[in-house]
């Protein structure tokens, strides 16, 4: 079974994405050679990007102003160069594989438009973080707070009526805009029902919720083979808990159980413009592979000011860039989990 929500996008196909105004997929190709690729753009991903761009009957423009796809590439095949140009999609980033996928990498490749690109004065300050964070070795956590317990919601009683009332809040208290409607009580149940979600979340001694961080679950078939992956997303907390460490503690044990259910490819799409849950997935052992810019609806705290960047249009304020940290068995930290 294949599975896929709105976080992950279309898998083995390319599929615009109105919210975030982008067209996203996931190619169902091994890449072999540059060519390969770029003919599956032509044909598959540009028709996407080209039907759906229309002027309203509004004063706006709708239609996508980003385009991300990812494949499966051999590690000695450069999906660079002459054979994209004519697309302007290039690799925002690259994740190693390893054990079963020994040899090959997972490649995010994206193009933004007009009005939806950083300034590099904002870039940079962008890199300059990731840079720092990346250089942080693995760090053993310290253990859950005394009264404190990890809840892994799926394989325990679920969320009562009080839980979705103080995740909405959670939700709401760490954004001010999200990919996902979680700042509603409703919301935060269709989410926590979705069978392509995984959620984790800490309650205090009184056993209220404090902390929340979930894995999107992905597979996709590839020529007979099948790739699995976790995507760590929808993490926030409390703001009188922010600075437990309490976070990175359930991301550790969300990698440890998606590790022991037999994903290929765990990975962390997190706010570039916010060092503290970079810093964090540096601490868990995860590699820094990349930045992909603008990329969705996501905007809230930031050290970094990249949603006031003076070339960004005001309709593409809503979105953020976000930083992928992945471990995989390519990762020498793999053995830690």
């Amino acid at each position: 079974m294949t599975i896929e929500n709105v976080n992950i996008g279309a898998l083995g196909k390319a599929e615009y994405q109105a919210t975030n105004r982008r067209v996203k997929g996931f190619s169902p190709l091994i890449v072999e050679s540059a060519l390969q690729y770029s003919e599956y753009v032509h044909a598959e991903v540009l028709p996407v990007f080209k039907g759906e761009a229309r002027v309203a009957d509004v004063d706006s423009v709708v239609g996508p102003t980003r385009i991300i796809d990812r494949t499966i590439v051999a590690d000695d095949v450069l999906i660079l160069g002459q054979e994209l140009e004519d697309t302007g999609l290039k690799v925002e980033a690259l994740v190693r594989l390893g054990d079963r996928w020994e040899g090959y990498s997972w490649a995010m490749l994206g193009r933004n438009f007009d009005g939806r690109t950083l300034s590099s004065e904002t870039l940079n300050a962008i890199r300059d973080l990731a840079g720092k964070a990346s250089q942080i070795q693995y760090q053993e956590p310290n253990p859950v707070p005394e009264g404190f317990k990890i809840d892994i919601v799926k394989e325990g009683s679920g969320l009562s009526e009080d839980d979705l009332d103080t995740l909405a809040r959670i939700f709401d208290q760490s954004f001010d805009s999200y990919i996902t409607e979680l700042n509603n009580p409703e919301g935060v149940r269709k989410w926590e029902e979705d069978e392509s979600t995984y959620p984790l979340v800490m309650r205090n001694p009184e056993g209220q919720i404090v902390v929340v961080t979930n894995g999107d679950l992905g597979e996709i078939i590839i020529k007979g083979r099948t790739f699995r992956f976790l995507e760590i997303g929808d993490s926030a907390s409390n703001p009188a808990y922010r600075n437990m460490g309490l976070n990175r503690l359930l991301k550790r044990t969300l990698i440890s159980r998606a590790k022991q259910l037999g994903f290929d490819s765990i990975h962390a799409e997190t706010r570039a413009a916010w060092g503290a849950p970079n810093f964090g997935n540096a601490k868990n052992g995860m590699t820094f592979c990349g930045t992909l810019p603008m990329n969705c609806v996501i905007s809230g705290a930031e050290d970094i000011p990249e949603t006031q960047d003076s070339q960004l249009d005001e309709a593409h304020r809503k979105f953020g860039s976000l930083n992928v940290w992945s471990i995989t068995p390519a990762n020498p930290n793999w053995r830690n989990y």
